[in-house]
């Protein structure tokens, strides 16, 4: 009878030294070398098989390979070699020529034989060979490597949770320890070191209590993992700590003025900052000591995420497991209300420092208020733009302007609050469009900001601090605030005399918007206190006012017919005109000097051509340059959908100064060059020309190439339209 000799196994690579793990199995499937020739004679039945394809069944599964050899070791006779059925009690074996079959009897001993293959190898029995798992294998075997799996990485997390907090409470020792000592030593040496204030005595007050704290938290830890064996819980003692964490929230509310504390005295200290880079070199391999503060606000969030991973692994039928949970939500409210405490910390810091910059005795530090956003802005006033500084608090919105140009120190010009402010309005005019309105009941304000993005931040910031003041202090259920501007539903005239309009500036206007006189020198700019049109001196009138209290202001001959029928009401024949109460109130209403001019003394200017009615059918509007002669004059226009544009002297008139019907007009764009501006040039296709008229043409161009482009294409487009129709 002939024998084959097993081939010898290879020695296994370093890398794959951590799956040695023959004890845990019966049998250990093991990659082996390529194998000999087959020899002449078949072999005798063994578990190593040299044939093309052998077979492997673990109850009705069937492992098929075609090119992978399997050697088996039974420990039960400690060799390789399966001759007798009986050196294996509970295996019994089934052989055939091709393939071999080997069965088991009984579960214990499907559980007992878990082959385990190596990795880099599992390809061998599935893109290489024909083999089949069936669901019988993977339902027995997979089972349980999983369960063994999770439970060793368990220990892994448990292990890392105790490794990381043994490393934090070193280097708590580091700082509120050593570093006193290593400075102490330095002194006696060189009493030069010394810094005033004692820089290493701050630290180790503030970060004893918590350097003994997690020492016993680490005591406790490695005290389970030494009995993990008996008993694998680790999270009831989080659970039990876990209020106590919150001391860190001091030192870290404090981390920041401590940090500068320390570099200040490197700067004012060189040989204390030369004994500090020696500590850092000597404990910390060269990295900052101040850098190492970060590590209490790091171990504070990182209890939740390690808390998360234990309960990935960790069996949801363990005892463990509601403890588990419950010391995660505990940790995670821990971390978030630290967070809510730095957030608030830094915004106390914040108003303090705002406190220190006031010229007056404002008090801004008040019970309950927060900052929510401050900045530098632009204020649109009646004749120039000046800075302006915004600080929008929960409860108040205060309006700041520098001291001294240049200067640090603010002095409050308003105090809004925020229940009387409605909803910042955003205007729909192009040349506006940086532009946003403030306004409350005593004070309308137009603020500019640099950019559109700012302007967007502010305005959602105002509107959020505005919706927080109306729900917490619940000012909207009072009926003596108003609709916000955002409801659409509220009547503008109802306004009027309420609260204070935002004023048109001056520029904007070069004509009275009731009668469109033209403003000179002599006719100046009056503003209207009820709706902050611009008027003339003829259209004055005066009335009292709601939100001054009832005092007697400059009101539009508009206003006036609105606030006169809302003191007396529509019918003159109401009772009690006549009455002392009544005639008072009519000695505080002052109409319009126009209303006692006769009849064509003082006519007012009529214009066919009104901005709000052709707003309505406009596609284009904004700035434009008319070339006049040899000057370029600036005028707003209007490019309406009749192909005609309309040339206005400021964004608020009523009516144009000139009105051009674009039809059999030809329009071109002249590049600029050497650094010149785009210029559209227009002429008429019809013109007779004789020897003394010239040509009729119009040159404008915008504030940029791109703005002049868009008028180009506009312009072109509009005469295109029209054509067609």
């Amino acid at each position: 009878m002939h024998s084959s000799v097993p081939p010898p196994v290879p020695p296994k690579p370093k890398s794959l030294a951590k799956y040695n793990r023959s004890g845990d199995s019966l049998l250990r499937a093991v990659r082996p070398a390529p194998p000999p020739p087959t020899p002449s004679k078949p072999p005798l039945p063994m578990c190593h098989n040299s044939e093309p394809e052998a077979a492997v069944a673990l109850g009705s599964g069937i492992v098929r390979s075609p090119s992978v050899p399997c050697e088996f070791e039974c420990p039960a006779n400690g060799s390789r070699r399966l001759s007798e059925p009986s050196e294996c009690h509970a295996v019994s074996f089934s052989l055939r020529a091709s393939p071999t079959v080997c069965t088991f009897t009984t579960p214990e001993d499907k559980r007992s034989v878990r082959p385990r293959i190596l990795p880099g190898h599992e390809s061998y029995l599935s893109e290489r060979s024909s083999g089949v798992y069936s669901g019988s294998e993977s339902s027995d075997t997979d089972e349980y490597e999983i369960q063994d799996r999770c439970a060793d990485k368990l220990f892994r997390v448990a292990q890392e949770m105790c490794n990381t907090e043994r490393a934090y409470v070193e280097t708590l020792r580091a700082l509120s320890v050593e570093f006193p000592n290593f400075i102490r030593q330095r002194v006696l040496a060189d009493h030069r070191v010394a810094t005033q204030p004692d820089v290493a005595t701050m630290l180790s007050r503030h970060l004893d209590a918590l350097r003994k704290l997690h020492q016993e938290i680490s005591e406790q830890l490695q005290a389970r993992l030494e009995r993990w064996s008996e008993k694998q819980s680790i999270t009831d003692v989080l659970l039990k700590v876990g209020h106590f964490l919150k001391m860190s929230r001091m030192f870290l509310q404090q981390k920041g003025e401590l940090a500068s504390t320390i570099l200040s005295a490197c700067r004012q200290y060189p040989e204390f900052a030369n004994a500090l880079k020696s500590f850092e070199e000597d404990r910390f391999n060269g990295l900052l000591l101040v850098h190492q503060l970060d590590c209490v606000h790091q171990r504070i969030c990182r209890y939740p995420l390690l808390l998360n991973t234990y309960l990935k692994y960790l069996p949801r039928q363990s005892d463990e497991y509601p403890t588990a949970v419950e010391a995660k939500a505990l940790l995670e409210s821990v971390a978030l209300e630290i967070e809510n405490g730095l957030v608030e910390g830094d915004n106390m810091r914040r108003m303090y420092q705002l406190q220190r910059r006031m010229q007056s005795d404002y008090e801004i530090i008040q019970p309950g208020r927060k900052l929510f956003k401050e900045g530098e802005i632009m204020k649109h006033s009646r004749k120039e733009i000046q800075p302006r500084i915004l600080l929008l608090f929960s409860d108040v919105l205060l309006y700041c302007a520098p001291v001294v140009s240049g200067s640090s120190m603010l002095r409050i010009r308003n105090e809004l609050p925020l229940h009387t402010l409605d909803d910042p309005i955003l205007p729909d005019n192009d040349a506006t469009s940086l532009e946003f309105h403030l306004r409350s009941q005593r004070r309308s304000i137009i603020l500019l900001a640099k950019t559109t993005t700012e302007r967007d931040q502010w305005v959602q910031a105002i509107r959020a601090a505005i919706h927080h003041a109306n729900g917490r202090f619940g000012y909207r259920d009072i009926g003596c605030d108003s609709m916000s501007s955002g409801d659409t539903s509220a009547d503008p005239l109802q306004e009027i005399g309420r609260k204070a309009p935002p004023w048109v500036p001056d520029d904007r206007v070069t004509m009275c918007q009731h009668c469109s006189s033209l403003f000179t020198t002599i006719r100046r700019r009056h503003h209207c206190r009820g709706c902050g049109k611009v008027i003339c001196r003829r259209c004055i009138g005066k009335a009292p006012l709601e939100y001054t209290d009832l005092s007697v202001e400059i009101v539009c001959p508009d206003c006036f017919d609105i606030l006169l029928a809302r003191s007396f009401g529509d019918d003159d024949s109401t009772p009690g005109r006549h009455n002392s109460v009544e005639s008072l109130k009519c000695s505080n209403f002052l109409p319009p000097r126009s209303r006692y001019a006769e009849q064509g003394s003082w006519r007012q200017r009529a214009l066919p051509n009104d901005q709000s009615k052709a707003s309505g059918r406009c596609i284009k509007k904004g700035y434009l340059w008319l070339q006049k002669k040899r000057y370029w004059k600036k005028h707003w226009c209007l490019l309406g959908s009749d192909a005609v544009i309309e040339f206005y002297g400021a964004s608020e008139d009523k009516v144009a100064l000139m009105t051009v019907v674009l039809l059999s007009y030809e329009v071109h764009k002249i590049i600029g060059v050497q650094g010149q501006s785009d210029v559209l040039k227009m002429t008429h296709k019809n013109q007779v020309l004789t020897s003394g008229s010239q040509l009729l043409q119009l040159l404008l161009k915008a504030s940029s190439n791109e703005a002049t482009d868009g008028w180009y294409e506009a312009i072109r487009r509009t005469l295109l339209d029209f054509e067609d129709r």
